[in-house]
C-alpha cells in the first residue's frame, strides 16, 4: 500500500517479503474511471474528464502468490479481464521479452544471483527469428532470379545468423531491417499524415504492438489493403529491396552490415549537449554492443538497461550490480565512467562497495 500511495509516475512494482510471499501491483496514482470507460485518453474531444479522481488503493489491481511461484515484468500486460479493463491500455509491450524472461525463469533448477544475472544478458533473437523465416520463405529461387542483391540477402540470412543479436551477425541486421522496412511499406503513409498534424508522432509510438498487426495482415492477406495489381509478396519484396538499398547506401557491401555497426553505444553526460566542445571528455567510448528490443538484453545505441542489479535481502555480499556510465556523474571525478566497461561487457560486479579510498565529511559552518 505504501507503493500504491506513492507520488511517483505509475509503474510496475514487484515485491517479496521474508515469509516468501510475492506480489505485483502498480506503484503511483491511477485514475478512477467510469465502468463504461473504453479508451486510455484522460479527456474526450469535448474536454469532459473521463475520470473522477484518484483510484482508491483498495481497488488497485494486484497479483499475490501466483500458482507458478514466480513473477516477472517487462512492460508487458500482467492482467486480463475486468482487472485489465480497470487498469486500461497504456501501450503495453507486445510481450516477447516477457515471455523469454518467463521461460528462462521456469527453466532454472534453483535461482541464485549468478543465474538471474545471466537472464538479463540473454540476447537470443527468438522474436526476430520468425521474421527471418518469413524472409527466407519469401525469397524463393524465382524471386531472386535476376536479382543478385536479393540472392546475396538470402545467402547472408542463411549463413550469417547466430540466433542472437550479436555484434558480428549480418543475418540479424538484415532480418531486422526487413522487419522495419515492412513497417514502412505498410504504415509509412499513415506516419506522414500523422506527423503533419502531430509532429514526432507515428503509428509505432501509439501502438507498440504493431508487429502483431503486420503478422495478422500477412496471414490473412486482405486485398483491400493493397493498390490494384499488387500482391502481399510484392509488399514484402519491396521491404527486402528497401532494406538492401538502406544497408548499402554508403557503398558498403551487404556482407559488411553487421548488427554491431548499427548497435553502437552513444552514452554521454547530460552536459554534453550543452557544452558540445567538451563532448569528447563527457562521453563514454563508442562501443558495439549486443542486444536489441524484444529480448531480455534490451539495448540500443542510446537506450537500454539502466542498471543490472540482482541481490537477495540479507545476502548483499553475494549480489551484483552495474550500470551504464558508472555511478559517478561528476566528469572531473577520478571515478567518472568507472564501472561502465563492466556494464558494456556484462561483467558482474559486487553489489557492496570495497574498502573506502576517500571519505567526504560535511561540516557545519563555523
Amino acid at each position: 500500500q505504501v507503493a500504491m500511495a506513492a507520488g511517483l509516475p505509475a509503474q510496475n512494482i514487484l515485491v517479496a517479503d521474508h515469509r516468501g510471499d510475492i506480489g505485483w501491483t502498480i506503484a503511483g496514482p491511477l485514475p478512477d474511471r467510469p465502468a463504461t470507460f473504453d479508451t486510455t485518453a484522460p479527456l474526450t474531444l469535448g474536454g469532459e474528464p473521463l475520470w473522477y479522481g484518484r483510484l482508491p488503493v483498495a481497488r488497485y489491481p494486484r497479483l499475490l502468490n501466483p500458482p507458478s511461484g514466480q513473477l516477472w515484468s517487462a512492460n508487458n500486460r500482467q492482467l486480463q479481464g475486468p482487472l485489465h479493463a480497470r487498469l486500461g491500455d497504456g501501450g503495453a509491450d507486445l510481450g516477447a521479452r516477457a515471455r523469454q524472461i518467463r521461460n528462462a525463469l521456469r527453466s532454472l533448477p534453483l535461482a541464485d544471483e549468478k543465474l538471474l544475472y545471466r537472464i538479463g544478458l540473454d540476447d537470443r533473437a527468438l522474436f526476430m527469428a520468425t521474421w527471418r523465416v518469413r524472409a527466407l520463405d519469401l525469397l524463393s529461387d524465382a524471386k531472386v532470379a535476376g536479382h543478385p542483391q536479393r540472392a546475396e540477402f538470402r545467402r547472408l540470412l542463411r549463413e550469417s545468423w547466430s540466433g542472437r543479436a550479436s555484434i558480428d551477425s549480418v543475418g540479424y541486421q538484415l532480418t531486422r531491417s526487413f522487419y522495419y522496412h515492412l513497417y514502412l511499406e505498410l504504415f509509412g503513409g499513415l506516419d506522414a499524415r500523422m506527423a503533419a498534424t502531430f509532429p514526432d508522432s507515428d503509428f509505432e509510438l501509439v501502438n507498440p504492438r504493431w508487429p502483431a498487426v503486420v503478422e495478422g495482415l500477412l496471414q490473412q492477406r486482405p486485398t483491400g489493403w493493397l493498390p490494384s495489381g499488387t500482391s502481399w509478396d510484392d509488399v514484402q519484396l519491396a521491404a527486402v529491396d528497401a532494406a538492401i538499398a538502406h544497408l548499402t547506401a554508403s557503398g558498403r557491401a551487404l556482407s559488411d552490415a553487421t548488427w554491431g555497426r548499427r548497435n553502437t553505444l552513444q552514452v554521454a553526460h547530460p552536459l554534453a549537449d550543452t557544452l558540445p566542445l567538451f563532448r569528447y571528455w563527457l562521453s563514454a567510448p563508442e562501443e558495439q554492443i549486443a542486444g536489441d528490443d524484444h529480448m531480455p538484453r534490451v539495448q540500443g545505441p542510446d537506450f537500454g538497461q539502466s542498471q543490472r542489479m540482482v541481490v537477495s535481502p540479507g545476502h548483499e555480499d553475494e549480489g551484483f550490480f552495474n550500470m551504464p556510465g558508472g555511478q559517478s556523474g561528476h566528469p572531473l571525478s577520478p571515478y567518472f565512467l568507472a564501472g561502465h566497461d563492466e556494464w558494456v561487457k556484462g561483467t558482474p560486479t559486487p553489489f557492496l562497495p570495497g574498502p573506502a579510498d576517500h571519505r567526504l565529511r560535511l561540516l557545519p559552518r563555523s
